[in-house]
């Protein structure tokens, strides 16, 4: 095998000679003639970067799949007017049904007709309130902007809308007698079931980015394309609320004996910074049309009210981009 390696690499190599050798032979142009080719290929080349230069402006859809850490403010137990989370005695849904729902000045006892037993046989306590929260994807509508420097490079300005759910689940234990065989009704047996309810939480988020975007290749239809920023989220919450026998309440509302409302809970909001980064493909859609589909995570502390965390975030979505 050594004694056929020279011959194998003159057998690859000398062709490969020979060819560039023959280009270069056929190659009949004058110089003037291809300093005049070199000329005219530099000038569409500018022709072109001039075209990518300028400001680009267009819409975004996407989804996000929100970090669950601020999804705990939701789960019944409320905050006060400095956004401090109560415990469990002075939380939104304690009061709620040890208190309200069960009161007989506001509709007779609403937990017990909900569960199908007579009133005051049930009981709600700590273990039964929401264990984890978890938001759902949601739907996000933003406005976008880059400024191209060059074919490659461009600033972003990104403003981004979304409104989050987020579910659980709490529990109401039954402490009403039942006949442990209905044939035999004088046998009875004390039971505890457990009856479960929605929980859900309403947020509004709007995130700010400034950004670095850099395209990768030079295909005049499609190219990778990365980017990484700073992103700044404003957090609101929006709303609070439990069903329960069919009905849906809304726990942030504190009432008096009659039930009829004396003061909402404050709106909390809050804010998160952070980084973003994003890695996806371009297309060029003809005219003056950019499509863009990436995927953006981002990594940032949220406080809202007295939970704050960093978190990772995912967004998924589709820009599509008009060059002014």
């Amino acid at each position: 095998m050594k004694h056929w390696l020279p011959f194998l690499l003159i057998f690859f190599i000398y062709p490969s000679l020979l060819i560039a050798q023959v280009d270069d032979d056929w190659d009949d142009r004058t110089e003037e003639e291809i300093a005049a080719d070199k000329a005219a290929a530099a000038f569409w080349d500018d022709v072109y970067e001039d075209e990518r230069k300028g400001l680009y402006v267009g819409l975004y859809v996407g989804a996000l799949r929100s970090g669950n850490a601020t999804a705990r403010m939701y789960d019944g137990h409320g905050f006060d007017l400095d956004g401090t989370r109560h415990n469990f005695q002075n939380s939104w849904l304690n009061t709620y049904l040890n208190s309200i729902l069960s009161s007989p000045a506001i509709g007779g006892d609403q937990v017990a007709q909900a569960l199908g037993v007579d009133p005051g046989q049930w009981t709600f306590g700590p273990e039964d309130m929401p264990g984890q929260m978890v938001y759902n994807i949601a739907f996000s509508f933003g406005l976008q902007a880059r400024y191209n420097f060059d074919a490659k490079n461009a600033l972003l300005f990104n403003i981004n809308l979304m409104r989050l759910t987020t579910n659980g689940l709490f529990t109401v234990e039954s402490t009403a007698t039942q006949p442990q065989n209905p044939a035999n009704p004088g046998a009875i047996n004390f039971v505890r079931p457990i009856a479960e309810f929605g929980i859900r939480g309403m947020e509004q988020r709007m995130g700010f980015q400034v950004g670095y975007q850099r395209i990768l290749g030079d295909h005049e239809f499609f190219n990778w394309i990365v980017e990484g920023g700073v992103d700044l989220t404003i957090v609101r919450f929006d709303g609070n609320e439990i069903e329960l026998g069919g009905q849906i309440i809304d726990i942030t509302q504190v009432l008096n004996t009659f039930g009829q409302p004396l003061m909402g809970a404050r709106n909390l909001t809050g804010a998160g910074v952070g980084v973003f980064g994003g890695f996806g493909g371009q297309i060029e859609a003809g005219g003056a049309w950019t499509i863009q589909l990436l995927y953006n995570p981002i990594f940032q502390n949220i406080a809202l009210g007295s939970v704050a965390s960093y978190g990772l975030h995912h967004m998924l979505g589709l820009r599509m981009i008009y060059n002014l």
